[in-house]
């Protein structure tokens, strides 16, 4: 079994919600435009519900005598804060600080006469400002951490036959992603069906002489998610 294609994968969320399919992605209009919102919004939300192994990157940063501060990566959605070494250093986690706690241990913020290999590290809007600036030693050497990505989604004007395909998991892009999308076309259109489609993807919860059921999504974690590393307590001084 292949992956789907979107346009595949809108042609499901259509037929379920009792559309007309489309033959590809350059002329979609009407509810079939309304049709592929749902699943760029299914998509997203997904990939931002949980932290999944197929969106997990690395992200390598070059210490530097100049700056202790140093961008994120431009794809990344959230970082895993006990991710964060510099192997050369001995390959010890970096102390991931809250902005509170920084301040608290750094009040006049970072000296440039404090050099070596970073123990610490906190995010700042769209930087990470590590506790020291590089010296000879560290120069030039790389910082490591782990991060999951935005998802990318197929341009419908460049991709206009509806090929690409989406981060979700084969398998699961034919069940917990479209039926997620039906839910949210079926509600916009107010039909009464839009509660059964939330169900498979989420779940029914057990209630008085009724069983509940597991959703796909949490298949989709058990199965893909990505693994934890060794934690190391965040915000101590």
């Amino acid at each position: 079994m292949a992956k789907m294609t979107a346009l595949a994968a809108l042609n499901d969320v259509l037929r379920q919600s009792g559309e007309d399919v489309v033959v590809d992605l350059a002329t979609i209009d009407g509810i079939s435009i309304i049709g592929w919102k749902c699943l760029v919004k299914a998509v997203y939300e997904l990939a931002y519900a949980h932290k999944f192994k197929p969106l997990e990157a690395t992200g390598t940063i070059t210490l530097a005598t100049a700056t202790n501060t140093h961008a994120q990566a431009t794809d990344m959605h959230i970082e895993d804060e006990h991710s964060f070494r510099a192997p050369d250093s001995g390959n010890d986690p970096m102390n991931y600080l809250v902005p509170d706690v920084w301040d608290v241990k750094y009040p006049t913020g970072i000296s440039t006469n404090d050099t070596g290999y970073p123990t610490a590290v906190r995010r700042e809007a769209e930087t990470f400002e590590f506790n020291k600036y590089a010296n000879a030693a560290s120069e030039g050497k790389l910082a490591y951490y782990r991060y999951w990505k935005i998802p990318t989604i197929p341009d419908t004007a460049i991709d206009t036959t509806g090929t690409g395909t989406f981060w979700v998991p084969e398998g699961f892009d034919r069940t917990t992603l479209v039926d997620l999308a039906t839910h949210y076309l079926l509600a916009h259109k107010g039909n009464p069906n839009a509660g059964y489609y939330w169900g498979l993807v989420y779940g029914v919860p057990a209630g008085p002489g009724k069983t509940g059921t597991v959703g796909s999504f949490d298949k989709m974690k058990k199965a893909h998610s990505s693994p934890r590393l060794s934690l190391r307590i965040s915000g101590i001084l």
